[in-house]
């Protein structure tokens, strides 16, 4: 599958260009390196404005909009069973 950018929809709670540029520059620091075997399904920014949708709606992961991606790629678990986020190893 590849990355649904260019058909995701604005909503009120996604990021703007200029809040985006500033978080950007910042994941570098935050996000361990890592070595990626395939590309990306979603952006990081995607995933991002996912999280940010179920926050500001307080919406089941299972209704986000379908242009989103899933709860899946926006969240994880590690072995332990406790929720990560896809980048965090």
């Amino acid at each position: 599958m590849t990355s649904t950018s260019s058909v995701t929809r604005a909503y009120s709670s996604s990021l703007t260009d200029a809040e985006w540029k500033l978080l950007e520059r910042l994941l570098p620091e935050i996000l361990p390196p890592k070595q990626q075997t395939r590309p990306l399904e979603w952006s990081y920014r995607e995933m991002i404005d996912s999280i940010l949708y179920r926050l500001k709606n307080g919406c089941h992961w299972a209704n986000l909009p379908k242009d989103l991606p899933p709860i899946r790629r926006c969240i994880g678990t590690t072995r332990s069973g406790a929720p990560t986020v896809p980048w965090s190893g």
